[in-house]
């Protein structure tokens, strides 16, 4: 059985196993029946006119493919990707070279997609929606986590960007705890009016002493480059209060990671000139 039959086979038998749905088929169901029969030409007919979504452009791929129009499949696999970037065939789907073209487009798009979100992350975080920006924040950081992108890829200084962004977002939707002075101040005879919404004005923590430890690799490894992360939580001293691997670099570098995390020392960061708790991930990379 060639690899085009085993995946047909494959995807009708998994169809086979979920019940018809109720009423009329919409055109992706159909589309996808179709795709399982082998009928690509008509699969793609269907497809002309469904919205422009993930799916739609995945199974257009799909179908492309197996007609063998490869540039034109390449093009929906763009569009998959640019849609939804984190996205991958699901294991067993489809064949492994299918899987590698999947791989190599997102290889290639990813660094510009990941530029590109963190610029409108950039964006609302400075229009006041801090949530939000903390989730596009997060999207790009998992982007240039990804383990499609080489690790020679030169987003370094974007990870530092986004992390410092990242850690500041954190601190603007974490509730901000009454100074000791705050709380024992007796309430005031009247409360004033209220006014406009003050601006908050907040820092993020400033590295004072952050040495990693010396990196001494095996001989079977000391021509391989690794990279990860380590998380830390800062008090109001600028004191380091716990420290976890965010990704770990390699299980014996990771224990001494830790213990220097401990001893690292950061001028706090503020809110409204207050120094506050806070956040921060500190990357790491190993080079021979």
């Amino acid at each position: 059985m060639t690899v085009r039959a085993l995946a047909v086979a494959t995807i009708a038998s998994l169809l086979l196993l979920q019940p018809p749905p109720a009423g009329a088929q919409d055109a992706m169901t159909q589309a996808r029946t179709l795709y399982a029969s082998a009928d690509y030409e008509q699969a793609l007919t269907l497809l002309e006119g469904a919205p422009a979504a993930r799916e739609t452009h995945y199974y257009r791929a799909l179908c492309l493919i197996a007609l063998g129009r490869v540039e034109a499949a390449a093009d929906q696999i763009e569009a998959v990707v640019t849609l939804d970037p984190m996205f991958v065939p699901p294991a067993g789907e489809v064949s492994p070279r299918v899987t590698a073209t999947f791989t190599d487009t997102r290889r290639r798009l990813l660094p510009a997609i990941a530029r590109s979100t963190f610029a409108e992350a950039r964006s609302t975080f400075q229009s006041g929606d801090h949530a939000k920006a903390r989730e596009q924040f997060e999207l790009t950081m998992k982007m240039l986590d990804d383990s499609a992108l080489d690790e020679g890829d030169d987003l370094a200084d974007l990870r530092l960007v986004v992390s410092g962004f990242l850690d500041l977002a954190k601190l603007e939707e974490a509730p901000v705890a009454p100074t000791t002075a705050e709380a024992a101040a007796p309430p005031a005879a009247a409360a004033p009016e209220p006014v406009a919404d003050a601006p908050r004005i907040a820092t993020v923590p400033v590295t004072i002493s952050q040495d990693l430890p010396a990196w001494r690799p095996e001989s079977s490894i000391g021509r391989r480059t690794f990279s990860g992360a380590v998380r830390v939580e800062i008090d109001r001293t600028g004191h380091v209060t716990s420290a976890v691997m965010a990704r770990p670099v390699y299980p014996s570098y990771d224990a001494l990671v830790i213990e220097a995390a401990r001893k690292w020392l950061y001028k706090p960061a503020t809110l409204n000139g207050v120094p506050v708790p806070s956040e921060k991930t500190v990357e790491i990379q190993l080079r021979p």
